[in-house]
C-alpha cells in the first residue's frame, strides 16, 4: 500500500467517531488471530509491528516465523472474506493498535467512502501481487534446496557404502588374522607328532627287517621279500577289493571268507603263489602263514607311510598358508595360493570330480594371504552349489596384462537377475540354516579383489552351473 493510500485509509478509519470505540490495542507478545479460527471482523493495523507464526506441533514446539505485518496491513482478510480457517498466528511484536471491523461495519465504509474502496482493492493488488513474488521466490528457494538436498543424499549414500566397505575390509581383515593364527598354530601341532612318526617308520622298518632276516624263511616266500611286496603294493580301491573278493569265492566256495579277504590283498601273481600253496586250510602251511603275516606286515607300514605323507603334506601347506598371511604385498605367484587352497580342502573335494588347469603365468604384485582367502571362497560356493559327484573345473591362465582365475561348478547356477545382488553383505542364496553363514563370502571376495586393483564376476555357463572369473592386471600398482 502507497503512503498516500495509507494516509487516506486513517482519515477514513479516525474520522469517523463511531468507529473510535472500535480501536484495540494489544501487548508485545499478545496473540491477535489464531491459526485455525475462523474470524468475523478485519483487523487493521494503525500501529505496531508483528509476526505471522506457525508452531511445529509434531517436531519439538518450535515456532516457525512465516511473514509480518505493520501498519496499513489487514489481518484476518482472506478468512473474513472466504469463511476459511486463518493458516497461522498473528502475534504483536510491539504495542500494536489495530481497528477490528465487522461485516456490518466493512460494507458500510465500502459504500460511504470510496477511499476505503479503492484502498481495500489497492491491499488485494498489492497482496496478490506480493504472494506471486513470494510464490515464485519460495519456488526457486525449494528448487536450490531440492538440488542441496539431492547432492547432500547423494554424498551420504557414498559415504554410507564407504563405511560398508570399510566396514567389511575390517572383517575381512579379522577374520584373515585369525585364520592365519588358528592355521599357523595347528600346523605346529601337527608338525611335531609328524616328524616322529617318519622317524619312528623309519626305524620301524629297520628292525622288521633285521628280526625277519633272522626268521629266515624259503627262497620263494622269503619274509623280507614278502614284507617288501606289502610295502609296495599299489593301493586297491574298496571297489576293486569287492570285485575280487567276489572273484576268488566264487573259484573257492569253501574258503573261509576271513582267509579270501586277507587274500585279495596281494597282487595276482602273489596270489596264485599262495593259491598253489596252499594244501590245507586250517591250519594253514607255516610257510604260507608266515608270507602273509610279512605282507601284511608290509601294507601296514605302507598304509603309515602314506598317513605321514599326506599329514607332511598337510602341515607344509598349512604353513604356507597361514605364512601368507603375514607376508603383505610382494610378487607372488598365485599358483601356488590356489594348490595350498585345493590341498587344504581336499578332504571335502573328495566328493567332487576336481579338474585343475594352471598354465604358465607370470607373477603380480599381491597380498598372498587375502588372495587365497578369495579362491577359499569360491571354492566352498562352488561345493555349495554342485551335488556329490558334480564337476568343479579351476583354471589360471594370462589373457593380455591381466591374470583370469576361473571357478566353474555343474551346480544349480545364479538366479535370474540376481547376478550382481550375490556380492552383497548379507545376501545368500542358500536355503539351508545350516548352510547360512554370515552372508560375506562372495562380499569379501569382491573386496580383496577389488583392493587388488581387478574384478570378480558371477554368469551362469549355457551348459549348467556358474562361472566365476576373477581378473587380476599385472600391472596394478598399491598406493
Amino acid at each position: 500500500m502507497s503512503i498516500s493510500d495509507l494516509r487516506n485509509l486513517e482519515e477514513v478509519l479516525l474520522g469517523d467517531p463511531d468507529l473510535e470505540q472500535h480501536l484495540v490495542d494489544f501487548e508485545p507478545g499478545e496473540l491477535i488471530l489464531r491459526n485455525g479460527d475462523i474470524n468475523d471482523s478485519v483487523y487493521v493495523i494503525l500501529q505496531g509491528q508483528g509476526n505471522l507464526e506457525i508452531v511445529e506441533i509434531e517436531e519439538d514446539q518450535s515456532v516457525l516465523k512465516v511473514g509480518s505485518f505493520g501498519r496499513g496491513d489487514f489481518l484476518g482478510l482472506a478468512s473474513f472474506w472466504n469463511q476459511q480457517p486463518n493458516v497461522a498466528d498473528s502475534r504483536a511484536l510491539t504495542e500494536v493498535q489495530c481497528m477490528v471491523l465487522d461485516r456490518d461495519q466493512f460494507s458500510k465504509l465500502n459504500q460511504d467512502y470510496p477511499e476505503f474502496s479503492q484502498a481495500i482493492q489497492n491491499v488485494f493488488i498489492s497482496n496478490l501481487s506480493h504472494r506471486y513474488r513470494r510464490g515464485i521466490t519460495l519456488n526457486r528457494q525449494i528448487a536450490t534446496l531440492s538440488r542441496r538436498l539431492e547432492n547432500e543424499g547423494k554424498q551420504l549414500k557414498r559415504a554410507i557404502n564407504d563405511l560398508e566397505r570399510a566396514h567389511q575390509r575390517l572383517v575381512s581383515q579379522e577374520k584373515l588374522v585369525t585364520l592365519g593364527q588358528l592355521i599357523s598354530g595347528l600346523a605346529h601341532e601337527l608338525n611335531n607328532p609328524a616328524a616322529a612318526l617318519d622317524r619312528n617308520f623309519e626305524h620301524l622298518l629297520a628292525i622288521q627287517q633285521r628280526l625277519l632276516r633272522c626268521e629266515g624263511g624259503s627262497d620263494r616266500f622269503d619274509l623280507i621279500s614278502m614284507l617288501q611286496a606289502g610295502i609296495d603294493q599299489s593301493y586297491w580301491t574298496p571297489e576293486e577289493k569287492r570285485n575280487r573278493l567276489g572273484q576268488l569265492q566264487n573259484r573257492f566256495p569253501e574258503w573261509p571268507r576271513s582267509l579270501c579277504r586277507r587274500l585279495v590283498q596281494a597282487p595276482n601273481a602273489l596270489l596264485e603263489d599262495w593259491i598253489s600253496e596252499l594244501t590245507e586250510i586250517e591250519p594253514l602251511p607255516p610257510k604260507i602263514g608266515q608270507a602273509m603275516d610279512a605282507f601284511e606286515l608290509g601294507l601296514c607300514l605302507r598304509s603309515q607311510r602314506l598317513s605321514v605323507e599326506r599329514i607332511t603334506q598337510l602341515v607344509t601347506s598349512l604353513k604356507n598358508y597361514s605364512r601368507t598371511q603375514a607376508m603383505g604385498w610382494q610378487h607372488v605367484d598365485i599358483r601356488e595360493g590356489i594348490r595350498d587352497t585345493v590341498h587344504l580342502l581336499k578332504y571335502r573335494l573328495k566328493n567332487y570330480m576336481l579338474n585343475v588347469d594352471l598354465g604358465g603365468i607370470p607373477q603380480l604384485c599381491a597380498n598372498q594371504g587375502e588372495l587365497n582367502q578369495v579362491w577359499t571362497n569360491l571354492i566352498v560356493n562352488a561345493m555349495h552349489a554342485t551335488t556329490v559327484g558334480g564337476t568343479i573345473m579351476i583354471s589360471a591362465k594370462q589373457e593380455g596384462e591381466f591374470i583370469i582365475v576361473d571357478v566353474i561348478d555343474e551346480g544349480c547356477g545364479i538366479p535370474n537377475g540376481l547376478e550382481e545382488r550375490i556380492f552383497e553383505s548379507e545376501f545368500s542364496t542358500r536355503l539351508r540354516q545350516s548352510d547360512s553363514g554370515l552372508g560375506l563370502g562372495l562380499t569379501i571376495t569382491r573386496g580383496i579383489v577389488e583392493r587388488h586393483g581387478g574384478t570378480v564376476k558371477g554368469w551362469n555357463r549355457p551348459e549348467g552351473g556358474a562361472n566365476f572369473r576373477v581378473s587380476l592386471p599385472l600391472d596394478f600398482q598399491r598406493d
